[in-house]
């Protein structure tokens, strides 16, 4: 059996992060439709993909509030609650044997008060589970992310270059450009 020192560990694991990151840049920019939004230069296919997501959000949404405390950890600016336009869905019974039962997936458009600026928010949430939120800008440019371990824990902001779960953010976005594509206009 081979033992390893903390630093040793430290490396591996961002090693290991960034070959899975690498290898999924790989992919989804050989698949049209998957461009992981925030790791290439903005063109302007992905500022109509960004549009896109933003124009559903705000026929499909409703007026919510998310957690303050997670807009500023996200670097967002509310002035009192941090209101959204929000779509929501929760996967059907038909998948979740492949994701955990009641995964929910929201997609919001927030309006940062006092500037134009425009933030698309992905979040995911498991059941009773962890959580993890990530805005973007109008260029589709990932801006930072949080997670959250339970319903009762703080939002808490993590790094996007050397944690996996930048994987699952990077889903979410495929997963609502998707959405976006398929709905009626």
């Amino acid at each position: 059996m081979f033992a390893f020192d903390r630093p040793m560990l430290s490396k591996i694991y961002l090693m290991r992060a960034r070959l899975i990151v690498t290898l999924f840049v790989a992919i989804c920019s050989n698949s049209p439709g998957l461009v992981p939004v925030g790791f290439a230069q903005s063109s302007p296919s992905e500022q109509q993909r960004v549009q896109g997501l933003i124009d559903f959000a705000r026929r499909n949404g409703q007026r919510q509030i998310i957690d303050v405390g997670a807009c500023k950890s996200m670097g967002l600016n509310p002035i009192g609650d941090c209101e959204v336009l929000q779509v929501l869905h929760t996967d059907p019974a038909v998948f979740r044997g492949k994701e955990p039962t009641g995964t929910r997936h929201t997609l919001s458009v927030f309006e940062e008060p006092g500037t134009a600026r425009i933030w698309i928010i992905v979040a995911t949430e498991l059941e009773a589970g962890p959580a993890v939120m990530c805005p973007l800008d109008q260029n589709g440019v990932l801006k930072g992310a949080v997670r959250r371990n339970n319903r009762t824990a703080s939002w808490s902001p993590f790094s996007l270059e050397l944690d996996p779960a930048v994987l699952t953010l990077l889903g979410e976005i495929a997963y609502w450009q998707k959405q976006a594509k398929d709905a009626p206009k």
